[in-house]
């Protein structure tokens, strides 16, 4: 009976200790509102090897347009990406800068934005139902 109250402490410690913290993304609201935002380049692209539609050969964003996605979109996870939003072939992309900071990004007409600085990706989506004009499809 010793031997399981000396060992009761010591698996709550080990477990405590060596837990794995989960990663929590943010989605709060819009990351960008309060973020100065330039559009550097913008240019339209449709992924090489796709099948493409007529809406995705003709879809396409401004500046503008661009700069108000920028500024609702909410962080998401990969998994969530890939979950709740459909990949286009159809994608405007280039070259920004938020705040001071230089990024390439990429705005699907599926309705989600990938910001690359280096190696780092990140993920976000466009659930503002007022800007969902300027895609092809939404979140599910």
């Amino acid at each position: 009976m010793k031997k399981l109250f000396v060992l009761l402490p010591l698996l709550f410690i080990l477990n405590s200790s060596f837990a794995v913290p989960l990663v929590r993304i943010d989605t709060t609201g819009p990351v960008f509102a309060n973020t100065h935002i330039m559009i550097i380049t913008l240019r339209k692209e449709i992924r090489a090897g796709s099948e493409t539609t007529e809406a995705q050969k003709g879809w396409k964003l401004t500046s503008s347009q661009a700069m108000e996605i920028f500024k609702t979109v909410t962080p998401v996870s990969e998994a969530v990406l890939a979950a709740k939003f459909a990949e286009s072939p159809a994608f405007m992309n280039g070259k920004c800068r938020l705040d001071a900071t230089n990024y390439t990004y990429e705005i699907n007409a599926g309705g989600f934005l990938t910001l690359t600085e280096g190696q780092q990706v990140t993920y976000y989506g466009c659930y503002n139902k007022n800007l969902r004009k300027y895609f092809l499809t939404g979140p599910k």
